[in-house]
């Protein structure tokens, strides 16, 4: 038997939107700090240089992948591959993956303190304190703008 090729498919839960496919990368690699169930991240956790090439290089790989439309019908959509030998639109792909790591901090960051200073809004306990939450994601915006602005 041949090596058995893993699959990964993204589906946005959260809101089902269309969003930048890099934003939606960098959201999935400013996730693997947690926090997402207790409040605090850490970034410690953060994906390597090597581990977001591998990430970005098998999501470019990805010759067809299956879309639900709003019509309800499946239709198969030509992905971006890899052609180039020297790894250009994964560097691009990269590129673009860094410059919304920053965007990303601030977008849930910003909603996670909207969300956790309503006037309505009461913290029980036991609860997720989204203020919390969203002061790590704005302070680690400003711990890491230097490194991921463009």
């Amino acid at each position: 038997g041949g090596k058995k090729k893993e699959e990964l498919h993204f589906v946005d839960f959260e809101y089902g939107g269309i969003n930048y496919a890099a934003f939606d990368i960098a959201n999935h690699f400013n996730e693997f700090a947690g926090g997402t169930d207790h409040g605090i991240p850490n970034y410690e956790w953060f994906p390597t240089e090597e581990e977001q090439r591998t990430f970005c290089t098998e999501y470019l790989g990805v010759h067809n992948v299956t879309v639900q439309s709003s019509s309800s019908r499946q239709q198969e959509v030509e992905a971006v591959t890899t052609t180039d030998s020297d790894g250009g639109k994964v560097d691009e792909l990269l590129s673009q993956v860094k410059s919304f790591v920053l965007v990303n901090h601030l977008y849930w960051g910003l909603w996670a303190i909207n969300l956790g200073t309503k006037p309505d809004f009461v913290l029980e306990e036991g609860a997720f304190d989204y203020v919390l939450y969203g002061g790590y994601r704005i302070g680690e915006y400003w711990k890491q703008r230097d490194r991921w602005a463009i």
